[in-house]
């Protein structure tokens, strides 16, 4: 595996009405280079420092998400992810109940995230393991998936979203938007991707489609909701969605991160991000190592 990165030349774009780029029509994209890095990592790969941290990242979600199973907004939600039927295929953390993989993290990422006890890495602004390992563990829960495995695509999923968040240079959330639900769509599909087994043209895509699913308003700031906490549920909902489309051969654009209407410019206007953030010493310096864990139940 290579952290290197190659700069993505391509300049193909699909107008109204035809059929979207694929990753195999443009392999110099962002998203291929994302997509080969999660597709290329390994648990051998890993540091040991950076495995034994993601195990304690685990730990500490889940900690913090057990804290919030009986609380109103929890209860909720789960009754509203009961009632979309479905196979029970995902446990809902603190309960007996299992539901399709989507709704489980639905349910397991708004607990995560509902006491703001959640770790956070500051320079990306984005809480990343209440997206990363309610999405891990209940891929790897339906398809009997390793501890390894799990780990590895954890880890991967941090560093994507991590480099996702640090190109917008902490300017999102002054545009109305939460950065943890804008960015954790992309990692939720970096993590279901590698479990589920997706090549990375297959990933890439999975990344194009996330862009087409970003959303998460900061109105809770003004006036305090329920929202904020959702959040990274539906974030990670999403991003098995998106792996999934991917999966059945689902069109996507190639460009999703550098395009004329990708995820920076729409969100950022142009010169208020840094797209070689992206691929910055992806593999060789680890964003993992920065995510810290909270002392206090705060927003940092």
């Amino acid at each position: 595996m290579t952290g290197e990165s190659r700069m993505p030349p391509c300049d193909g774009t699909g107008g109204v009405g035809e059929t979207p780029i694929g990753p195999d029509d443009c392999k110099a994209t962002y998203s291929g280079q994302l997509a080969d890095f999660i597709c290329g990592l390994t648990f051998s790969d890993i540091p040991q420092d950076v495995v034994e941290k993601a195990k304690l990242l685990v730990l500490d979600t889940l900690g913090v998400a057990l804290a919030a199973a009986r609380e109103d907004f929890t209860r909720n939600v789960h009754d509203v992810a009961r009632g979309m039927k479905g196979p029970a295929e995902s446990s809902v953390w603190g309960s007996r109940k299992r539901l399709p993989m989507a709704n489980a993290v639905l349910v397991n990422g708004t607990m995560a995230h509902g006491f703001d006890f959640d770790d956070m890495h500051r320079a990306a602004s984005s809480h990343m393991s209440v997206v990363a390992i309610p999405t891990a563990l209940a891929v790897a829960e339906k398809h009997q998936l390793s501890g390894k495995e799990i780990l590895a695509a954890i880890v991967a999923g941090y560093e994507v979203g991590a480099r996702i968040g640090l190109a917008a240079q902490r300017k999102l959330l002054s545009r109305g938007w939460h950065p943890t639900a804008v960015f954790g769509t992309f990692t939720a599909a970096a993590v279901a991707s590698k479990l589920i087994g997706l090549d990375a043209p297959k990933t890439a895509a999975a990344l194009g489609i996330a862009g087409s699913q970003t959303s998460g308003l900061a109105q809770w700031i003004e006036e305090g909701s329920w929202t904020k906490r959702m959040h990274p549920g539906w974030a990670a909902h999403s991003g098995i969605l998106a792996s999934r489309l991917a999966s059945s051969g689902f069109g996507a654009p190639a460009k999703i991160f550098e395009g004329i209407h990708g995820l920076y410019r729409a969100f950022l206007r142009e010169g208020n991000f840094d797209l070689r953030e992206l691929t910055a010493e992806l593999g060789r310096r680890w964003e993992t190592r920065q995510i810290c864990i909270k002392v206090y139940p705060a927003g940092y």
